[in-house]
């Protein structure tokens, strides 16, 4: 039998009675499913797990491991490759730049051959001359002046040529220092048997009809001042031979140096 409290129709045991009135339930407009929400979201972190797995095992296979050592071998032919051109190529530089100094020395020796040949025999002329015209005019004999054919040897294009050619990038520094030392000086030198030519041609020759004494004063036997410079030209002519010779032969020792260590 079930008892009921005072002022109430509660049952004693607390429970609602099974007659309480509740609100109406209203239909929402949007409605959020969060058990769809889950399922969903645990789909997707077993896609991430399942794609992490596959992936573990795809490194683990064989023929990954094939593809990836096919990919490093083509790696390594490649740059095999063109390691060999740039090396090919370098080689072929370095043998045409050799071969080119060696034909730029020999095209230098040869000129300093021919220029030193052609110097001692300017050398030995205009000594000749000097030495017999001093013998005579100390011992009073008042001696002829006359008229010498002197004509320089001196190459005034072959500096400009040379260095067109490449001599400035493959040849050694000292080598073309010393090389412009040469060309200066028988510059020089040119310069001089050229104005002694011209001296000789518009001085001398027009008084070559006249008789020895016309040369020379009649008390001393020496030359008058107006023809003093035909022993000083002579003088200063082999004054520069001796002076090139020594650069000459300096300028062909650096060809020799320059030649072995090319070999």
């Amino acid at each position: 039998m079930i008892k009921k409290k005072e002022g109430g129709d509660h049952a004693i045991d607390g429970k609602k009675p099974n007659s309480e009135a509740r609100p109406p339930e209203c239909t929402p407009y949007f409605r959020f499913d969060c058990t769809d929400f889950c399922e969903s979201y645990r789909s997707a972190k077993m896609s991430g797990i399942r794609f992490f797995l596959e992936g573990v095992r795809l490194t683990r296979s064989k023929r990954w491991l094939k593809r990836i050592a096919e990919w490093i071998v083509d790696l390594l032919i490649v740059f095999v490759g063109v390691y060999a051109a740039f090396v090919l190529n370098a080689y072929e530089s370095r043998r045409e730049q050799s071969e080119r100094r060696d034909q730029l020395l020999a095209w230098l020796d040869d000129y300093c051959s021919e220029s030193a040949a052609n110097l001692e025999n300017e050398q030995t002329l205009i000594e000749e001359a000097l030495t017999d015209f001093n013998r005579r005019l100390n011992k009073g004999e008042m001696p002829e002046l006359v008229y010498i054919n002197i004509s320089s040897s001196y190459d005034s294009t072959f500096p400009l040529t040379f260095f067109q050619a490449g001599a400035g990038e493959l040849l050694e520094v000292r080598t073309l220092r010393q090389l412009r030392a040469v060309d200066k000086d028988s510059k020089l030198a040119a310069e001089d048997i050229t104005h002694f030519q011209e001296l000789t041609t518009s001085v001398l020759v027009p008084q070559l009809n006249h008789e020895r004494s016309f040369f020379y004063d009649p008390a001393s036997r020496k030359l008058l001042p107006q023809y003093a410079w035909y022993p000083a030209a002579f003088q200063d002519m082999v004054d520069y031979c001796n002076k090139i010779r020594p650069e000459i032969d300096e300028l062909r020792k650096r060809i020799n140096q320059e030649r072995k260590r090319n070999r």
